[in-house]
């Protein structure tokens, strides 16, 4: 388009100014303009064509990713042990959470972040991505076409280029803790919403209603805080990046004039040079609010990969702990050369075995501090039915999952 613009502005720069021009030259003025028209109406129809196709598949790409990145997290949270749902999605986990100064993280907390983070990376991997490869694509080769007219001019104009750069290296460094701020201060009032709607019977028997709402507000006080500073420095941002942009078009027209009085460059190459560069720093303008979105999904991936990476610890226990397990033949008639999807249709015939345990101290993961089991032997022969009774708290679902191992 800057090259038609160019050879535009030269036809009207070559057309004589007498009082009675020439019939060839209204002809040649004509016949330029109306070349302009069409090769710009052809570009029209070519952007419109090719900016459909490729945001349509530049979406198709991010709901794939949210796809499959909704499933890596659902199968790597099925996949961790009881002690990171002790820690991270129970009441005292998450108490224990809050008092330690990161804000109490329940299962409302986790899929309110969860969603709004696989949103964020969508986002990222869709037109986001594919506008900042365009914009760019477009600067870098405006960039190229105006150095080949005219390299001192595009120099003189695009001389604060590298103001531009170093803002928006700046504004991204600071606004990363506000980003993070947000989405933790985000993560603790869904869950602190998810409590209150759960029990909210309690909440009313209690007269609990002024406290909850004290809660949420401060949480909701220290995220509009966060978010109030990303975009403080966003608009900063902005603002300073188009002050610099239309301040370098000054000396642009000095030394644009400049040149075609010496005769170094015509008309139309200036005018040339001119709308490269506007449109290099446009679509390199127009990629900042791209970056925020691909800061946004970068972050946004980086939290969920911890989730899905996140190493699971030991079982909290106080003492060695020891549970024997003796069984004898468990399943009679299993085959081992049988594949894993036949197991279901083994029924054992009969099943021999005994469980054991000897001086067991443990405490959950969440209460790391308040043994539930205290040096308990216990054991339990095959071939009988065993009961174990106690009153409410005594650990009797707690022998029933050490059992199981889900400790």
């Amino acid at each position: 388009m800057t090259i038609v613009i160019g050879q535009n502005f030269d036809a009207f720069a070559a057309y004589p100014q007498t009082p009675n021009p020439p019939e060839s030259a209204k002809h040649q003025l004509l016949r330029a303009v109306g070349l302009a028209a069409i090769e710009l109406i052809g570009l029209a129809a070519g952007a419109l064509a090719l900016s459909s196709i490729t945001s349509s598949l530049w979406i198709w790409a991010g709901e794939k990713n949210a796809m499959t990145l909704r499933k890596q997290v659902f199968e790597a949270v099925t996949r961790k042990e009881m002690v990171w749902f002790d820690t991270k999605m129970g009441a005292e986990g998450s108490v224990q959470a809050g008092e330690e100064g990161q804000g109490p993280v329940g299962a409302g907390g986790l899929m309110a972040q969860f969603a709004k983070e696989t949103d964020e990376v969508r986002m990222a991997s869709s037109l986001a991505s594919g506008m900042f490869i365009q914009h760019l694509t477009t600067t870098i080769t405006a960039l190229v076409l105006a150095f080949t007219r005219s390299w001192a001019l595009t120099l003189v104009i695009l001389s604060v280029v590298p103001v531009l750069v170093l803002i928006q290296g700046v504004v991204t460094g600071l606004v990363n803790p506000s980003l993070n701020e947000e989405r933790r201060q985000t993560t603790v009032a869904a869950t602190l919403v998810d409590r209150a709607v759960a029990a909210i019977a309690t909440v009313k028997a209690f007269n609990a209603q002024p406290f909850e709402l004290q809660t949420i507000g401060a949480v909701l006080d220290r995220m509009r805080a966060a978010a109030k500073r990303c975009n403080t420095l966003w608009a900063v941002s902005s603002g300073l990046s188009q002050f610099t942009m239309m301040a370098m078009f000054v000396q642009g027209f000095w030394f644009g004039a400049k040149l075609v009085r010496d005769g170094s460059a015509s008309a139309g190459d200036v005018m040339t040079v001119f709308w490269a560069c506007l449109i290099s720093t446009s679509n390199l303008q127009m990629c900042l609010p791209q970056l925020v979105v691909l800061t946004k999904g970068k972050v946004a991936m980086a939290s969920l990969m911890r989730l899905v990476e996140e190493p699971v610890e030991a079982p909290v226990t106080l003492k060695s702990a020891s549970t024997l397990y003796t069984p004898l033949s468990p399943y009679k008639h299993a085959s081992p050369r049988k594949r894993q999807t036949d197991l279901r249709r083994i029924k054992p015939a009969r099943c021999y075995g005994e469980f054991a345990l000897h001086d067991v101290t443990f405490a959950y993961p969440s209460r790391p501090t308040m043994p539930v089991l205290s040096d308990v032997s216990l054991y339990l022969p095959a071939h009988e039915t065993t009961f174990i009774v106690g009153g409410s708290g005594s650990g009797k679902s707690t022998v029933a999952q050490l059992l199981l191992r889900m400790y």
